[in-house]
């Protein structure tokens, strides 16, 4: 088979996979470019199929245009009696009549000789520092969630603390007016007796009126201050009704 002039690919030689104690499937991305000028099908195979996934492992490429294929290790080709080493990965590509797919069953229609084709190998690295990364990660998620555990509790301390200042100057401004409610009480106790005392005195003026003018006048006098007295009575009255 020629050599793949049709496409490049990256990367060019060895396709390297990284396991981490937090992914045991590591995956590797080959990038195909058609650097022609006419449309190219082309194939990705591996010696080790049943280790690997590749998605799309066939396809077809407009001129310029790129591909992105994933390739996944699986843990069955990861084993302690599986040498990865020995694995290889062959990239097939042939000029194409169309931008229509070529399936697979087609292939072996094409000639031997127009077929290019490229090896890569196969590498796999164990990160063991990663491990003490994940520690790192997982304790830094325990104290940001301590963190906003203690944010919660200042919340809440935060809270309790506004709804006793409310009830402390709800409680003052109930004292207040009970200390003005129980002031007006006294004031209309004292002229409500002021008032029975006015009474009294009119009932004798009234008695004494009969005796002459001057009588009279004196009657007239207390009459007008007994009403003040009953306006201001009403007006005391009224104000503790508001109250309550």
């Amino acid at each position: 088979m020629p050599p793949l002039t049709l496409l490049s690919i990256n990367p060019e030689e060895t396709l390297a996979f990284t396991k981490t104690p937090q992914s045991n499937t590591p995956s590797k991305i080959l990038t195909l470019t058609n650097d022609s000028q006419v449309n190219v099908a082309f194939k990705v195979k591996t010696t080790a199929p049943k280790a690997y996934v590749v998605k799309p492992s066939y396809g077809t490429l407009r001129p310029r245009e790129n591909q992105e294929v994933q390739i996944i290790l699986q843990p069955q080709g990861q084993g302690a009696d599986v040498s990865v080493s020995t694995h290889r990965f062959l990239v097939q590509a042939v000029p194409a009549p169309s931008s229509e797919e070529v399936p697979r069953e087609q292939w072996s229609n094409f000639a031997t000789e127009i077929i290019q084709s490229t090896k890569l190998n196969v590498q796999v690295d164990q990160r063991e520092g990663d491990v003490s990364e994940a520690k790192t990660n997982e304790n830094f998620r325990s104290t940001a969630n301590l963190n906003v555990a203690e944010n919660n509790v200042i919340t809440a301390a935060t809270t309790d603390t506004g709804a006793a200042d409310a009830v402390r100057d709800n409680k003052k401004e109930f004292d207040d007016l009970y200390v003005r409610l129980t002031s007006f009480e006294q004031e209309n106790k004292v002229l409500v007796i002021e008032k029975q005392k006015l009474l009294a005195e009119n009932e004798k003026l009234k008695i004494n009126s009969s005796s002459g003018g001057a009588g009279a006048s004196a009657a007239g006098f207390s009459v007008v201050h007994l009403l003040l007295v009953a306006v201001i009575a009403a007006g005391v009255t009224f104000a503790l009704n508001n109250l309550v």
